[in-house]
């Protein structure tokens, strides 16, 4: 399908690749002698792909609750999925790639499905202002081992603020700034791929009791005059460079800079 959907408040957009029954996943059943429900196929290898000239998926503001699950994202010019102020979104077997940006949404709470530990499959981004933003969001965003990278941002690749969140990516990072991770409480969240960065490194600011850490085997840093390491100001905070492979490159700019208070800041391994 090429072209995009609002979600009003309540709609929920389920494709044939959900793994459950559309009776099970929106709660309705029907009376005896009924047509019967159309029946997913999750198994036949036809994947169900959205593309967009423009936002693929959109939530309308202001709303309480929204659900995605069992479809794709693939060529967009806009936003995968794009919400603010969206009340609580449920997100299951969903894939995101292709060009433009794959998540922005900000306001809200992302909840699994019961029976299910993932929220996605893929999230990759090969082109946007971001590749994922989220400002404000709970809950939990977990995306399975696979394929998942993230590259060619503008500004920040992969952007968290504020909100409370589980979050694990295990995908590559690369971009002109690759991480921004700020203001978060409680949050716990993991970041197992490789990251690299062309411009601006990674940056931890004033997040407040959360963990945060970064697993992956390679992190390369080629930042000139700015700073490739910036830890600021995460109180109560557990900070973690752990797997090896934390290579800093700059000029004139800090290599790995951490200031004010934190529970704790690791680095293990070798360059």
């Amino acid at each position: 399908y090429n072209g995009s959907f609002t979600l009003l408040n309540g709609q929920k957009l389920i494709g044939q690749d959900a793994t459950s029954s559309i009776a099970e996943i929106t709660g309705l059943y029907l009376p005896p002698f009924s047509k019967p429900l159309p029946a997913l196929a999750s198994a036949n290898a036809t994947a169900v792909t959205i593309t967009s000239p423009a936002n693929a998926i959109t939530l309308t503001g202001g709303g309480t609750h929204y659900s995605i699950r069992g479809l794709s994202i693939g060529n967009k010019t806009g936003v995968g999925i794009s919400g603010n102020n969206f009340g609580n979104l449920s997100l299951a077997e969903v894939n995101i790639s292709g060009t433009g940006q794959a998540l922005s949404l900000s306001n809200g709470t992302i909840t699994t499905p019961a029976g299910l530990s993932t929220n996605m499959g893929t999230l990759s981004s090969t082109s946007g202002a971001y590749g994922v933003s989220l400002n404000g969001v709970s809950g939990s965003l977990v995306v399975a081992p696979g394929n998942s990278a993230i590259s060619g941002s503008t500004t920040t690749a992969f952007y968290v603020a504020g909100g409370s969140i589980t979050l694990s990516y295990p995908g590559s990072i690369a971009g002109t700034k690759p991480v921004d991770i700020r203001n978060t409480t409680a949050s716990n969240i993991t970041l197992s791929g490789n990251i690299s960065a062309a411009n601006q490194g990674i940056s931890v600011s004033g997040n407040t009791n959360s963990t945060i850490h970064f697993s992956g085997s390679s992190k390369t840093l080629t930042t000139g005059a700015n700073t490739a390491v910036d830890i600021s100001n995460n109180t109560g905070s557990s900070i973690g460079f752990t797997g090896g492979g934390l290579v800093i490159s700059t000029t004139v700019g800090d290599g790995f800079k951490a200031t004010g208070a934190a529970a704790s800041l690791t680095v293990s391994g070798t360059g």
